[in-house]
């Protein structure tokens, strides 16, 4: 089967320009195994493969050059903007953000010291900052580290040589990277004893449940792995992070375009929903949620 593209105009089916004809074999990322099958072609020409441990992945993958080239400058790729926040937009801000309550209720942020991996330009860093956090961020794209630095944020392309941290936070990350386990390893190794693991991934459980057509293979095509929570643990417990808690929330973002008054007001919406309802973020199960503590 090969999935259909989504229609122009939805930034998440945005198809990133690699060939399918210039693909680099790998292993399962999880297990190492390599006599997958084929589950799905995308609309992109990448077939997503399944493996015995039940990882979902893509066992053909693009070229190194073409990945390089894509994440150098991400942010443009994605339209990720750098809007400065007010007093009263970080307030509110803080009091929607799922992540932050999460750490908050596992131990607080106040004192710690906080690393986020692809952090882009900063904006949960400036939050977690605003609670107390000494932060950190690991960023490769080099126009997003110079905004880093307008903000006092330190940043750099890896994670610093000597510095340990409490929490280490990889939103959506993992399912990027041709080599998963290389960065666990590296943030088992930077984290404290007992220290915390926040990765939020698509939830590729959900592909068990819908089949082959889920959304998930149609959107952010950049994506090379489908984790669910039983792969993402394996996964972590490898490196001896062992996940303690973990949420599923969230519907994908396939919203199709609407005027510029309509967007605003969905959006105060959702944000207002996030304060009033601590639950609302918990709707829909797109995206996967753990937390991992270094033994």
């Amino acid at each position: 089967m090969k999935l259909p593209p989504l229609p122009e105009g939805i930034r998440a089916g945005r198809l990133t320009g690699w060939s399918a004809d210039r693909a680099e074999r790998r292993d399962c990322p999880v297990c190492g195994a390599n006599d997958p099958r084929p589950l799905v072609t995308r609309p992109d020409g990448f077939v997503v493969h399944v493996c015995g441990c039940g990882m979902v992945y893509l066992a053909e993958v693009p070229a190194t050059a073409d990945l390089d080239a894509l994440y150098t400058g991400y942010g443009e790729f994605k339209n990720f903007a750098d809007v400065p926040m007010s007093a009263s937009e970080m307030r509110v801000e803080i009091a929607a953000d799922p992540f932050l309550s999460i750490l908050e209720r596992t131990g607080g942020i106040a004192g710690r010291a906080l690393c986020e991996i692809g952090c882009s330009s900063g904006r949960f860093l400036e939050l977690a900052r605003r609670l107390g956090a000494e932060v950190y961020g690991v960023e490769l794209d080099e126009k997003a580290r110079i905004a880093l630095d307008r903000k006092g944020i330190p940043a750099s392309p890896g994670f610093p040589a000597g510095k340990t941290f409490d929490i280490i936070c990889a939103f959506h990350v993992l399912e990027h990277l041709t080599t998963p386990d290389g960065l666990v390893a590296a943030s088992a190794a930077a984290l404290k004893v007992d220290g915390r693991f926040l990765a939020a991934v698509p939830n590729g459980g959900e592909a068990e449940r819908v089949g082959p057509p889920w959304i998930g293979f149609r959107v952010d095509l950049e994506h090379l792995n489908y984790f669910s929570l039983k792969t993402l643990a394996a996964l972590l417990s490898r490196r001896g992070l062992w996940v303690e808690q973990w949420w599923e929330r969230d519907q994908p973002d396939v919203q199709r375009p609407r005027s510029v008054g309509a967007g605003l007001i969905r959006r105060i919406a959702t944000r207002l929903r996030g304060i009033t309802d601590p639950g609302a973020f918990r709707a829909g199960n797109f995206n996967l949620v753990a937390l991992a503590r270094r033994a």
